[in-house]
């Protein structure tokens, strides 16, 4: 009977350890979740993605502005974490964009001019 008690003991402890020692191997320190804030329709062109990317060990947090279509990186804006409006002129977007964590900091009003064509494209097309 001690046996038995000591041995299920044992099976006990390990399981634990183990369960602790997988839960510490796969944590996440930091959000790895892309948040899409908005997605506006650019007339007679495409649509682009605003995105929210959290903080991690090598950059700050950030609002960027992609393509939808491919995806395409068109613009970052570093050290903002909370887009508080924007709107679409022609093509130009306003973006008023803050940082939640300092209470004494405004927002600020940043203008984005929607390009025309993707930058690899204006690349292969200087290239031919």
């Amino acid at each position: 009977m001690k046996k038995t008690l000591i041995t299920i003991f044992i099976s006990v402890v390990v399981a634990g350890v183990s369960c602790f020692i997988y839960k510490a191997s796969t944590f996440n320190v930091f959000d790895v979740e892309i948040r899409k804030i908005a997605e506006i329709e650019i007339p007679n062109k495409y649509k682009v993605g605003v995105f929210y990317l959290p903080s991690n060990a090598s950059s700050q947090s950030y609002i960027q502005i992609r393509r939808s279509e491919n995806g395409e990186v068109l613009q970052n804006y570093e050290r903002y974490n909370f887009v508080n409006d924007y709107k679409l002129f022609n093509d130009t977007l306003r973006l008023v964009l803050s940082h939640t964590s300092f209470a004494e900091r405004k927002a600020d009003t940043l203008f984005f001019k929607i390009p025309l064509v993707s930058n690899t494209k204006m690349r292969s097309k200087k290239n031919d």
